[in-house]
């Protein structure tokens, strides 16, 4: 009889540990699902004035706290990892950080004219999403 008490004690506790592996491993994932993605597109007006993307400026996102990203090629910051919630506010303009942004005093492309910043608030990210928030720059009034 001892044998099999042993062995029945042994069931329990690997059955015990597996379940407390089960319970860990899904409180991971619900903590990681409770998580999205913002990713923010700034567009410049051209000459034409049909919207570009403005590349290698500075964004700035509050959601749970300040970040901020350098955007890309194609015009885009991109924010992982964000606390689902509303609220959230993005906004551009001359760089603010220690990034050092390539287009730090956020020019039109191709000339010395500085765009003026601008920003959305009342950004809402659910559990999961990626959502994606453009800002349009307008450039100032040539004199």
């Amino acid at each position: 009889m001892p044998a099999s008490t042993s062995t029945a004690r042994r069931a329990r506790f690997v059955i015990l540990a597996l379940l407390l592996v089960v319970l860990a491993l899904g409180t991971t994932a619900a903590q990681a699902g409770d998580t999205g993605t913002i990713k923010v597109k700034v567009m410049y007006p051209d000459a034409g004035g049909v919207y570009q993307p403005l590349a290698g400026v500075e964004v700035f996102l509050f959601a749970g706290g300040p970040r901020y990203a350098c955007t890309g090629p194609g015009g885009v910051a991109k924010f992982n990892g964000i606390p689902a919630g509303s609220n959230y506010y993005a906004a551009t303009g001359i760089g603010g950080s220690d990034l050092n942004c390539a287009n730090g005093e956020f020019l039109t492309p191709g000339t010395r004219l500085k765009l003026y910043w601008t920003f959305q608030d009342k950004i809402s990210l659910a559990s999961g999403q990626t959502l994606t928030v453009q800002l349009k720059t307008e450039p100032p009034p040539e004199n």
